[in-house]
């Protein structure tokens, strides 16, 4: 849903905003709680709260707040994230390296995205200039020449008309939605 969204928009930020302060050699739990202070990451901020709520009023440690974050989760990146550092965390494993990694991992995703958005954008443009640059303009000049070549006026102008005043602007309406759909949310 929307929240999945929204923590899914804000994960690669927060995650390198984590493998930074993992990198310090503070305790993980204050990895959270500065994503808490932090709060320019939103949804990943309030899952960041409830773990530490976990932690400081219900008294789990910071294993089994994970354990509760990752199952209420909304978002599988998210809950996938915090499944991997539990591994880490109860293995010994270097956390500022996972977290480093996953931080990559989760840019080069978010590249891919781009890239396959800004190519279908492309492919909408082209379309949009064959469709509603060149497509009536033809159909104009056509037109015209078949009014020279002898058919009714009336028939010639309803044509241009329906090109003009419903064609192109449903065309245009089509192109905005298609765009809209294709294009990254933020």
């Amino acid at each position: 849903g929307e929240r999945s969204r929204k923590i899914n928009l804000a994960l690669t930020n927060a995650v390198n905003t984590m493998a930074t302060i993992a990198g310090t050699g503070v305790p993980p739990a204050v990895i959270f709680w500065s994503l808490v202070e932090f709060r320019r990451y939103g949804e990943v901020s309030r899952e960041s709260e409830k773990i530490l709520n976990d932690i400081e009023n219900f008294g789990l440690d910071l294993v089994q707040a994970l354990q509760r974050a990752a199952n209420r989760s909304p978002s599988p990146l998210f809950s996938e994230l915090l499944w991997k550092m539990i591994a880490t965390i109860r293995t010994g494993g270097n956390l500022k390296e996972y977290l480093y990694l996953e931080g990559n991992r989760l840019m080069e995703i978010e590249r891919m995205k781009t890239e396959a958005a800004i190519e279908t954008i492309g492919l909408i443009a082209e379309a949009y200039v064959t469709a509603l640059v060149v497509g009536p303009v033809f159909v104009i000049i056509m037109t015209t020449i078949m009014g020279i070549m002898g058919t009714p006026m009336s028939q010639v102008n309803l044509i241009n008309n329906l090109v003009v005043y419903f064609g192109l602007p449903i065309g245009y309406a089509l192109f905005i939605i298609a765009v809209d759909q294709v294009a990254p949310k933020r």
